[in-house]
């Protein structure tokens, strides 16, 4: 029966709450997340600029902004590098191809 074999899991299914990234969180742990929930079904932000979702695929943690590179404040003071995302309606690129297309580097996302 489903709902025994529920009961027996050791995690409720994921919401889609549960995919926001949450900046506010150390570097580490916002890498964590981005890699238990990568490809599928990703983590998501808003990014200013952007008129939807942004799925996150690849993060690591830095302690400084890196030129070039899309770098997101995190609250410990760390540094969020995005490696690999993918905007709305678009294809999946890395963090400094989305730079280039014309995005201004984020200081803090919402």
């Amino acid at each position: 029966n489903a709902e025994a074999e529920a009961a027996r899991t050791l995690t409720r299914p994921l919401r889609k709450e549960d995919l926001i990234v949450d900046w506010g969180c150390p570097a580490r742990r916002i890498a964590d997340l981005v890699r238990s929930l990568s490809p599928q079904p990703g983590a998501r932000t808003n990014l200013p600029g952007e008129t939807g979702m942004v799925k996150i695929l690849d993060v690591r943690p830095a302690l400084a902004p890196e030129p070039g590179e899309l770098s997101v404040a995190c609250g410990d003071g760390s540094f969020a590098i995005v490696e690999r995302l993918v905007p709305p309606s678009r294809a999946a690129m890395t963090g400094a191809a989305y730079l280039a297309s014309g995005r201004h580097p984020v200081a803090r996302a919402r």
